[in-house]
């Protein structure tokens, strides 16, 4: 593709959906003239083709075992997906739905899938007791890294 563009120093351009060659690891930008030259040095940029996993947990239990008012703690039990291809580990979010994890929010708690629980059906992920309750949030979701 070309892109003509006189009216900024900064382009931004939307690459189609392409498949690359095998073992390409970084997109190259060369700049041409009017004549059609093009710089014999270019700009490179690494990129990672990454993928998030498609999988969904069956479900979540949380039980809150910090009595204080305000703030949570306790063990988030995350009965795992039961085929978890790609997944690394299950992490704890405040959240607005299944699918909407709050916007600036940072992980309330992670478990990484380890040889240590392969076989446990269930991950526990904890969150530590004084957590703040975000009050945007409407619930505790999780996501599959």
């Amino acid at each position: 593709f070309v892109l003509e563009s006189h009216a900024s120093e900064t382009i931004a351009v939307e690459v189609p959906s392409t498949a690359f060659p095998s073992g390409t690891n970084s997109l190259l930008v060369l700049t041409s003239g009017v004549n059609g030259d093009e710089m014999t040095r270019g700009i490179v940029k690494p990129f990672f083709d990454f993928v998030p996993p498609n999988v969904t947990a069956q479900s979540v239990r949380f039980s809150d075992s910090d009595g204080a008012i305000g703030v949570i703690g306790g063990i988030v039990a995350v009965t795992r997906a039961t085929q978890e291809s790609g997944v690394i580990a299950y992490e704890a979010y405040w959240a607005m739905s299944s699918t909407h994890v709050l916007a600036g929010t940072v992980s309330l708690g992670r478990v990484n899938l380890t040889a240590s629980i392969a076989n446990d059906p269930v991950a526990n992920i904890t969150i530590a007791d004084g957590t703040i309750i975000n009050q945007s949030a409407s619930q505790i979701g999780r996501a599959h890294v």
